[in-house]
């Protein structure tokens, strides 16, 4: 018994390091809490309820320290990041791309306004899918960054707030509905196919092999298994 205490206990994350960004005030704490991370090498990108983007060096993950930052506007709920390009779902001001190159000077790229919020995103190029609401998911050309255009729009499914890709279909969590899914073998004709009740209020979902992991609101965790899902 006192072997395996030992041993779960071993099993438990530690904390090593951490860092407030400043660069943008000054040195002062922000005023907005963190609201999304991502990372991709030796780098992490963290955006607050202001827009606020940083880019932090976590090369040493004890000690990171801010690179550079930038203003994207919105307020910043969701980052993915493939290559030298951050995207960035940022509420009612919709997405956002930003080149990251030089993280001592990020540059923003192009943006998109949308209808209701912005609040998940996910690129697999040259597309970006967006959780957008009550408005279900949009999927945009993201070929050139500088230019985002709107590609498709798949309403119903209630109110998507997070959207996981895998294989030919798109989920979003989406509110009372649960899980809603989508067919994106054409990204340009994605469209609704249903939505998959939980037990509370889904707001957030990832997917690990055939199982999506949902945050289901006042009911914790909920798992979805995919295993027997048909084509399309």
């Amino acid at each position: 018994t006192a072997r395996r205490s030992s041993w779960l206990t071993q099993q438990v994350p530690r904390l090593i390091g951490g860092i407030t960004p400043t660069k943008a005030t000054g040195g002062r704490a922000p005023k907005s809490p963190s609201t999304a991370v991502a990372a991709a090498g030796t780098l992490a990108f963290i955006g607050n309820e202001e827009g606020r983007l940083s880019i932090l060096d976590v090369s040493d993950p004890a000690s990171p320290f801010e690179r550079g930052s930038i203003q994207t506007g919105g307020d910043i709920r969701a980052l993915d990041v493939v290559g030298d390009l951050v995207y960035v779902a940022r509420g009612l001001e919709g997405i956002a791309i930003v080149s990251v190159a030089q993280p001592e000077l990020p540059v923003l790229v192009g943006t998109h306004d949308l209808s209701d919020r912005a609040w998940g995103i996910e690129v697999r190029l040259p597309y970006a899918f967006v959780a957008n609401g009550l408005y279900g998911i949009k999927v945009f050309d993201v070929s050139k960054p500088h230019l985002p255009v709107l590609e498709a729009a798949a309403t119903g499914g209630g109110d998507s707030r997070s959207i996981v890709l895998l294989d030919e279909w798109a989920y979003a969590a989406s509110g009372d509905l649960g899980v809603s899914t989508f067919d994106v073998r054409d990204p340009r004709r994605a469209k609704f196919i249903t939505s998959t009740r939980t037990v509370n209020y889904a707001v957030d979902l990832t997917a690990v092999g055939e199982y999506l992991y949902v945050a289901d609101g006042q009911a914790g965790l909920q798992v979805l298994d995919l295993s027997e899902r048909t084509q399309p």
